[in-house]
């Protein structure tokens, strides 16, 4: 009579496992796909302000003044932050010709819709000046 019993409650036994298995990896799975989704998800959000921010970080060129022609002389940029972010100095680019100047700025970041001088160590008379930042670029010719 045992034996009879036992061929009975194998098939259950086995059942209830493989279900149990199924349940378990099905667990697993809806985890690790849960992970994977919030992460893509906080990336693509940190990558989106990123652009946005970069995108606000905008300046325009009011004003070139090359100082004069004695070859150690600087030429000052008037440089407006039009964007709706403050435009730190490591943002900008200063290009005279195709050559990349430092820029030194007085005023370190510039606050949006404020002006700050940017002075760079070169002649710049009859050259077209360029500034890039994340946000965009602006070109003016240069004065004397």
């Amino acid at each position: 009579m045992v034996g009879v019993t036992m061929k009975g409650i194998t098939p259950i036994i086995a059942i209830i496992l493989l279900l149990l298995i199924t349940i378990s990896l099905v667990g697993f799975a809806f985890i690790y796909f849960t992970r994977i989704t919030e992460y893509a998800g906080q990336q693509t959000q940190q990558q989106l302000e990123d652009v946005l921010l970069q995108q606000q970080q905008v300046v325009r060129i009011d004003n070139v003044v090359d100082t004069g022609p004695n070859p150690n002389t600087a030429s000052l940029l008037a440089l407006r932050a039009i964007g709706s972010a403050s435009v730190p100095e490591s943002k900008i680019s200063v290009y005279v010709g195709s050559t990349l100047y430092p820029c030194d700025l007085t005023q370190d970041p510039i606050p949006s819709g404020q002006v700050a001088t940017c002075t760079i160590a070169v002649d710049c008379a009859g050259s077209q000046v360029r500034v890039t930042t994340p946000g965009g670029v602006d070109a003016r010719d240069c004065t004397t």
